[in-house]
């Protein structure tokens, strides 16, 4: 959303100050692409804006009819209220290619993987383009919780990845797969495939490899999850598949995160 509101010609800067609070559960880890680097605000220009107003300047405000400026698109979908807001503070999350297809080159570029470094990286990227390759992306550990349970539990289970994966295999002669995910033994365990790989070489601090690797494969298997998300977003293959849940979130209908060409399976 940034990139595009720049691309409008507006005077934008991006808060990333959250991501530096000692209680964040994520760090900032966008640094690591090279071509996206985003004008930060400033303490005070957030201030500006956030800051506790007084029980006096509240009324005043009001009394006056004055806007606060403040914006929380909550909902996850396109929503193009964005492009009418002159002055503020908005916030969202603002998943949906709807917000950014027209300037994809754009963000294709400013999304440019760093260099793999090692060798382990290495020998699963050179599989990956040697073979008809499929990633699957299982997202399990923190969505185990009580509470992430309530929110993406469900969805998608064990038989909607044996029904991504049957749609491959009986499509495609000779698909390898390559699983990618923060519970690699349950896949193991659980993933029956004729041809697999456990790409098992990262960890969270180089899960941006993991990311690359996946947009890398010819086709996509993905979770509810922004990482495999985008992973299958920057694939860049013309011909790709894409297999994703037909339900994102318990929640909240968040219908426009799906992209155009994208299949819908349920869980």
């Amino acid at each position: 959303m940034y990139e595009k509101l720049k691309y409008l010609g507006k005077d934008v800067k991006a808060d990333i100050s959250s991501f530096y609070a000692q209680d964040d559960l994520r760090k900032y880890e966008l640094g690591v692409f090279k071509n996206l680097q985003p004008e930060k605000a400033e303490q005070d220009e957030i201030e500006h804006y956030l800051h506790q107003e007084s029980l006096w300047k509240k009324a005043l405000r009001k009394a006056l009819h004055l806007e606060r400026k403040v914006y929380h698109l909550d909902g996850m979908f396109y929503d193009e209220t964005i492009y009418s807001i002159q002055e503020g503070y908005v916030e969202g999350f603002w998943q949906s290619e709807k917000y950014f297809s027209d300037i994809e080159k754009v963000i294709r570029q400013r999304f440019e993987f760093p260099k793999i470094q090692d060798a382990e990286n290495e020998k699963f990227l050179s599989m990956i383009h040697q073979t008809h390759s499929v990633s699957i992306h299982v997202r399990r550990g923190d969505y185990l919780s009580e509470t992430n349970q309530k929110i993406y539990g469900g969805i998608c289970t064990l038989d909607y990845y044996k029904k991504a994966i049957r749609y491959f295999e009986e499509k495609y002669e000779n698909v390898t797969f390559f699983v990618f995910s923060n519970d690699l033994e349950w896949a193991k365990e659980n993933l029956e495939m004729k041809n697999a790989c456990f790409v098992d070489c990262n960890t969270e601090k180089t899960a941006i490899y993991d990311m690359y690797l996946m947009s890398e494969c010819r086709h996509n298997i993905i979770a509810n999850s922004s990482f495999s998300w985008w992973g299958a977003w920057l694939n860049g293959h013309k011909e790709k598949e894409v297999i994703a849940p037909s339900k994102w979130l318990n929640t909240v209908d968040v219908k426009d995160i799906w992209c155009e060409g994208w299949m819908k399976l349920d869980g």
